[in-house]
């Protein structure tokens, strides 16, 4: 037979024949079991590690003690204050206590929003202008008194209409 070739296989406790279907390992040899810190991550093809690959009960290697939120030690957490509970207090440094308030926005010092305004801001529509000033300004322009309004709209040509709104448009810009 030409190209006959085996190799004893440890895992199997056999000598094994390379062939097409059963291609020589090029790992090292004998297979087995590789040492601890031999693979590095450089070794690994991207995307080759998979949730099915993993054993079912596989830890991330600084997964620490708890499985849950709910199991961590105190003794565990990192980042916590140094004394517990932190300091009540009153400036930016400390936590505001539980109980405290907020007085209502004004005019001229920052706070929160009062019920009274809040149910005014609710009974104003979407995109609305304050138009009271806006009205009384352009009744006062002598261009727009001087407008002569349609007749009968009901009898008004599409001409007529674009003459008006024309003479409209120029009022308010005068």
């Amino acid at each position: 037979m030409v190209g006959l070739i085996q190799y004893w296989d440890d895992d199997k406790k056999e000598p094994v024949t390379v062939s097409t279907k059963n291609p020589l390992p090029l790992s090292g040899g004998g297979g087995g079991t590789p040492a601890d810190g031999s693979i590095t991550t450089a070794m690994i093809q991207d995307g080759a590690v998979t949730t099915a690959k993993l054993a079912a009960d596989a830890k991330a290697p600084f997964a620490g003690t708890a499985d849950s939120a709910s199991a961590v030690a105190w003794a565990n957490v990192s980042g916590k204050p140094a004394t517990f509970p932190p300091t009540i207090g009153t400036t930016a440094a400390t936590a505001a206590a539980g109980n405290h308030t907020h007085a209502a926005a004004t005019t001229s010092a920052a706070g929160f929003l009062s019920a009274a305004d809040k149910t005014k801001l609710d009974g104003i529509a979407a995109n609305a202008v304050n138009a009271a000033g806006a009205v009384t300004a352009i009744a006062a322009k002598t261009q727009i008194a001087a407008l002569t309004p349609i007749a009968n709209p009901a009898t008004a040509t599409v001409q007529d209409a674009a003459n008006a709104y024309n003479a409209l448009l120029a009022a308010l810009k005068g």
